[in-house]
């Protein structure tokens, strides 16, 4: 029986279903009289940067190839998710004094073909090796710095 679901379908719906399982296990549970406002939950550090979909341009002075659109939404509670090059990503990101980095990833287990896999392993050892950030004055591109250049993503508007 045909049902017209594309490998990447299901791909992204077991990616979803782990993702639900994931916060299940991570969300602490409702105490009445306890609720934050989402702006009080905000660390003042990532402020500016969560919420906002970023799309990865460069890795250190390689650009990103034609076609390969990764991305990172880094979100309000310490977490964040995208989309690498074949396979999509969630983590968290503790930060520590001033240092800003992103902690284990889960990801799919899509399999790359060509260059993909050997550029989705360098992107993947990029961000998880980031020390800090800045955002440029316009708030449009965001630098993930580390210690081997940066990883430069650009913000983008979904519409």
């Amino acid at each position: 029986m045909d049902l017209g679901l594309s490998l990447g379908t299901l791909a992204l719906v077991a990616f979803l279903a782990m993702l639900d399982t994931a916060w299940a296990c991570v969300t602490p549970p409702f105490v009445p009289g306890t609720a934050a406002t989402e702006q009080d939950q905000i660390d003042p550090r990532v402020a500016d940067i969560a919420g906002l979909i970023w799309r990865v341009e460069r890795i250190g002075d390689t650009p990103m190839p034609d076609g390969v659109y990764p991305f990172v939404t880094i979100a309000a509670d310490g977490s964040a998710s995208g989309s690498l090059v074949c396979n999509q990503f969630t983590t968290d990101y503790p930060i520590v004094g001033q240092k800003f980095a992103f902690g284990a990833f889960m990801t799919t287990r899509a399999a790359c073909e060509g260059d993909g896999a050997a550029l989705e392993e360098r992107l993947v050892q990029a961000l998880t090796t980031i020390e800090g950030f800045s955002l440029s004055e316009g708030g449009w591109t965001l630098m993930l710095e580390r210690g081997e250049g940066a990883v430069e993503l650009r913000r983008i508007i979904m519409r």
